[in-house]
């Protein structure tokens, strides 16, 4: 299984490995993307002493809420993806990666020792039953399922259950991460939030990677940050006891998007973003004041055909996913016209919408559960729509609790465990109130800020297995018993 203890091990030999070697100094860093930036982090568990420093980027801290079942959510689309990739790699099927791949890498090679291939074709041989990630998905519902082939929960493989074993390592950790990643600009910051040890974070105007350039107010895809420079100032500095400055300098830097400028902070949220609550309408306004605000209850039939495109943030995700080979939303007037849409007055003044946002919305549907999405998006005068970001969340996890969050939340706290999940009654109103993924990206004087509603995004996101639990539409509630809202951290620029 991914990210198990056997493969944590694995990493303290390595270790043990390099520091004996006649060309070490004995002081180890770790870094990698993705899948690899996790294991950078999860090599922190063994707590080894000559490891000095960390970076992971584009790494996954919570597994169960940031890439597998985001809002509990099901986000099958991509884990088949990435499941069909590692078992090509278990089976050397490399044309699956690609033509150049397949006539680049042959295969992993023996080691030495092993000339006549006997322990490359055992562990050949052992790789053919490693557990299918996929399917495995299909087996679990709540955070705290016990998965019947591991013996174990899905938080038992997620970086942050083993938050205190990080800790003690000691070892400097340095987040990197994007806007447009997935929803793993949750991972970088709350990461930082929840490790004593991360010192330093920087989430830019990226993707995956970071890979590319996404910021919707430039025309190039090209990054213009060096992030390789960045690293190799915080290997010096712990690897080498090269004094660059770069431990003087503020812990975040963050890219603010219309700006096109680099902020660079000691807390998070900024001091000047504040929370701005806007009210839901039902002539489909949403407004600051409630007596500004029409009463009623709003039909939305859900489009189960909707999707967010090839090109979502959704899609950076790995290689083999980007349908397109730009992520970006460009010009979102037409895929989403169909939505149900909520709009604000024109602003008076340039806001920057920096932070987690949060949904808080009042809705029943007509089946025994909904999945509910929320996309934030600027409307400019000639009519064209921009997202801004998004979140979604499934209504059986909806209980909001008085625990203690392993991670900070920005919203109530939902455990997504079993013992925690409240039955979805068909037609009877429900709050569910939740974050949205982070962003920070400018909203123009004279522009709207629009809240769009969907049930479904049909090219990333599983719908719910139990058909009674599929509803075909769902109602919005904007009275003052059952108000909707959105709370936007906003701040004038």
């Amino acid at each position: 299984m991914e990210f198990s203890p056997e493969e944590v091990e694995d990493g303290r030999e390595i270790v043990d490995w390099i520091i004996t070697q006649n060309w070490s100094n004995q002081k180890v860093g770790s870094t990698g993307i993705s899948y690899l930036g996790t294991t950078a982090e999860m090599l922190l568990v063994n707590q080894h002493p000559n490891v000095k420093a960390c970076i992971p980027r584009s790494s996954i801290f919570d597994l169960y809420n940031d890439i597998a079942f985001p809002g509990g959510v099901r986000h099958g689309k991509f884990i088949e993806v990435w499941r069909d990739t590692t078992l090509s790699l278990d089976k050397n099927n490399l044309k699956y990666i690609g033509a150049v791949a397949n006539m680049v890498i042959k295969n992993p090679n023996p080691i030495k020792a092993d000339k006549q291939g006997k322990q490359y074709q055992t562990a050949h041989a052992q790789h053919q039953s490693n557990f299918d990630i996929f399917s495995g998905m299909y087996k679990i519902t709540f955070r705290n399922d016990i998965h019947p082939d591991l013996g174990r929960s899905i938080n038992e493989f997620s970086v942050h259950y083993y938050k205190v074993k990080i800790e003690k390592s000691k070892t400097p950790i340095y987040r990197i991460g994007g806007w447009y990643d997935g929803a793993l600009a949750n991972s970088a910051i709350k990461g930082f939030l929840s490790t004593k040890n991360s010192v330093k974070l920087l989430v830019g105007p990226w993707d995956h990677g970071p890979a590319q350039h996404i910021s919707p107010f430039v025309h190039s895809n090209k990054k213009t940050f060096s992030v390789w420079t960045e690293m190799l100032r915080f290997l010096d500095y712990h690897l080498n006891d090269i004094d660059n400055g770069i431990m003087d300098e503020p812990p975040i830097s963050y890219y603010a998007m219309g700006k096109e400028q680099w902020r660079h902070v000691y807390d998070w949220m900024p001091n000047d973003s504040k929370n701005k609550s806007f009210l839901f309408s039902a002539d489909n306004k949403i407004t600051e004041k409630q007596k500004e605000k029409t009463e009623g209850c709003l039909h939305y039939a859900i489009d189960k055909k909707f999707g967010t495109s090839g090109g979502a943030r959704w899609n950076s995700l790995t290689v083999k996913y980007r349908y397109n080979r730009r992520i970006a939303y460009g010009d979102w007037t037409k895929p989403t016209k169909d939505l149900l849409h909520f709009t604000s007055e024109p602003l008076t003044k340039n806001m920057e919408l920096t932070g987690h946002a949060s949904a808080e919305i009042y809705v029943s549907s007509n089946a025994k559960d909904v999945q509910l999405f929320v996309y934030v998006s600027s409307v400019d005068k000639f009519g064209k729509v921009t997202h801004i970001t998004e979140g979604q969340f499934r209504g059986l996890h909806r209980k909001e609790s008085n625990k203690k969050s392993p991670v900070p939340t920005f919203a109530p706290y939902h455990t997504f465990n079993k013992e925690d999940a409240l039955e979805w009654i068909p037609n009877k109103v429900e709050k569910i109130h939740f974050e949205l993924i982070p962003t920070s990206h400018l909203i123009k004087k004279g522009e709207r800020i629009r809240i769009s509603i969907a049930g479904a995004d049909v090219d990333h996101f599983d719908e719910i297995d139990d058909a009674t639990c599929n509803p075909t539409s769902m109602q919005i509630f904007c009275t003052k018993e059952f108000a909707s809202a959105v709370h936007l951290p906003l701040m004038v620029v």
